[in-house]
């Protein structure tokens, strides 16, 4: 199926992946010790756009697998307003804002493609 046997080993997930990661550092810096909400929205909506996109990889249907990757790419949507909104708090620099919101940007794209391909499929992965 698309040329991957594990989720980890698709661009779009290595993407999103990168871009929790990035979140990750980002709140651990003092200045987003007063935000508590934000850091709780944003560590929850980058964290579910890699398990939907792992739960998904995991369904039987290539359309299952793609309803997975709409909500992962909503997920990504919702990274990049939480970061925009850090960096308009002040607590978050330009740089590290423009990192993250570039990894969302690319792994909704690559989401994009996964969902049009998956679209295409008429049955299971594999014909099985």
């Amino acid at each position: 199926m698309a040329g991957f046997r594990r989720h980890e080993d698709s661009d779009v997930y290595q993407l999103a992946d990168a871009a929790r990661e990035h979140v990750l550092r980002v709140v651990k810096q003092p200045a987003f010790a007063r935000h508590f909400k934000l850091v709780e929205q944003i560590l929850k909506s980058s964290n579910s756009a890699c398990a939907n996109m792992a739960e998904g990889f995991s369904r039987y249907l290539p359309g299952d697998h793609a309803r997975f990757l709409r909500i992962a790419k909503a997920s990504l949507s919702e990274t990049i307003e939480h970061i925009k909104d850090a960096r308009l708090r002040g607590v978050v620099s330009g740089e590290d804002e423009k990192t993250i919101a570039s990894l969302c940007r690319r792994s909704r794209g690559a989401c994009i493609g996964l969902i049009r391909y998956l679209d295409g499929l008429d049955g299971p992965p594999g014909g099985a």
